[in-house]
Order: C-alpha cells, then structure tokens, then sequence
C-alpha cells in the first residue's frame, strides 16, 4: 500500500493537467500528461445540455450521440443532466479529495425512464475530446467498497471512430453474492470478445479499509500494476491493433454474473483519490 503523501507533491504543473491542485509526482522528474485529484466540491462533469461551460469528465456514456444512459447488468447508467434521470448525488466528491461514484435503488415510478432495472448506477469518462492518449502509464488512486453484487471498474477504451476494438481493464474488482471471492482481476482485450488476463488475486476484506494504486504501462509491451509493484505474469506484448489513443474510465457496476445486491444492501460509493496519465512510466 502506497500513501498519498509518498506518490505527490505541491510542484508546478503544466497547464495541460486537469486539477485544482496542479500536483505532480514526486517520485520522478517525468509530469502527467493529465491529472484530476477531485479536491473541491464536485466532480468536473460535462454538460451535453451547456457544451461551452467544459468540464472534464463525461457521465454515462462516452459514444451516444444522444446522451441517454444505459443499462449495464441490473444497473442504468444515469446522465445526471437528463431531466428523467437527475441523480446528481451518484457523481459527487468527499469536499476534500475523492470523487465518490456509487449507486441506489430505482425509487419508486421511475423505472420506465431506467429500462424498469432495480438500481440507478454511476460512469464518467474523459472520452470525446476530453482527454486521451496513446501509450504512457495510466494510474487511479481508489478505495474500493465492500458491495456485495458489485462490478467496480477502472479501465481505458479507444477514442470512437478507431478501426481496431481496444481495452485495458486496469483494475476489475468483483465482489460475487454470498461468497468470499473479492478479487483483483486486469485484462487486455484483443477484440470485443477475445482477451489476455492475469489470474485473478483473491483479497482479503482487509484490503477495503484503505487506498490502493492500480496503473498499467502501455508501451511495447502492456505491464499491470498494483501499488506500484507489477504484476506477476502481468506483462503482454502490446497487440499491433492497438494503434489508437485510449481515455480513463470509472465504472460503477452492480448485478451481472456476480449477482444482484441483496435487499438492504448498503451501496457505498468508490472513492478515487486521483486520476493520472504520463506518457511514459513515472518510477
């Protein structure tokens, strides 16, 4: 486990970084092509309905023209400013340094505007035009929640309009219904429906009390990470389609093959402390 305090500092940043904070890692002399640490009251979401006001972070879905949510397992992923689906508290920040992305149960007569799905669930991306890259380490700070029924996700996919399908799944961590099995798992897609994984680490309950980084290096190679140490049998020559640049995604996920949440289930939010991009590895 890796401190927040041991990764950053208060040094001058490019404007290129996306944060309020404008830190940088002290660990090398290398900056981030793009970092978000979420100090501050909200979360810089983009705004389909007001495109001039920016913002970095898109909610929902990263390639629909018409901005409606989705539905993702037993969860609708919400557009909070749909006026049919406004639940703005899914995408909030802790007011000091984490966005806090999360879920709830469908209230009552709104089923019809969620694809009548049980639970109301939260995804931001900087697809679009935001922020993305082509190669370079890629890393979130996150503490994962202990949901049962949860599929929580941070992961990179291709700028729409790329002609090859790719996915890197830096961090999958799934907590299936009526079992111990919360596990670490990371994939690198080779096409929507082909992929290279690590085997999965199983974790103790333990590993919900704190942060932890999770990062991959995308270059000749494709290296996964977490707290910073790589991954046993976690390399892969990089794919010769993977020719386009990827953007960060968070996911909040609930239902599918891990089973749906049961009744009373407390839906605690996944924090992430930073988000951060460099063009090549920074350690």
């Amino acid at each position: 486990m890796i401190s927040r305090r041991s990764l950053l500092a208060g040094l001058a940043a490019p404007a290129i970084i996306r944060s309020t904070d404008a830190l940088a890692c002290q660990c090398s002399t290398v900056q981030p092509t793009f970092f978000d640490d979420f100090t501050g009251s909200s979360i810089s979401l983009y705004n389909h309905n007001n495109p001039g006001a920016g913002g970095t972070w898109i909610p929902s879905r990263w390639y629909s023209p018409d901005w409606d949510g989705y539905a993702v397992n037993s969860g609708w992923m919400a557009n909070p400013f749909l006026p049919t689906t406004p639940y703005m508290n899914l995408f909030v920040t802790d007011n000091v340094s984490s966005a806090l992305l999360s879920g709830e149960v469908t209230p009552s007569g709104q089923g019809p505007n969620v694809g009548n799905l049980p639970f109301i669930t939260a995804q931001i991306s900087t697809g679009q035009g935001s922020f993305s890259q082509k190669q370079g380490y890629f890393e979130a700070r996150i503490k994962m929640p202990n949901v049962p029924g949860s599929n929580l996700a941070f992961w990179l996919l291709n700028v729409p309009g790329a002609p090859n399908y790719q996915e890197l799944d830096i961090v999958e961590f799934t907590n299936v219904v009526n079992t111990t099995a919360y596990n670490v798992s990371q994939n690198m897609w080779l096409t929507q429906s082909t992929h290279v994984n690590i085997p999965d680490d199983f974790v103790p309950a333990t590993w919900f009390n704190d942060y932890h980084t999770y990062g991959v290096d995308w270059e000749d190679s494709v290296t996964f990470y977490v707290d910073r140490i790589a991954r046993s049998g976690g390399t892969f020559a990089t794919p010769a389609t993977y020719t386009s640049p990827m953007f960060p995604i968070l996911s909040y996920q609930l239902g599918g093959f891990v089973g749906v949440p049961p009744v009373g289930t407390v839906l605690a939010p996944m924090m992430v402390d930073y988000v951060a991009a460099w063009a090549s590895k920074p350690f």
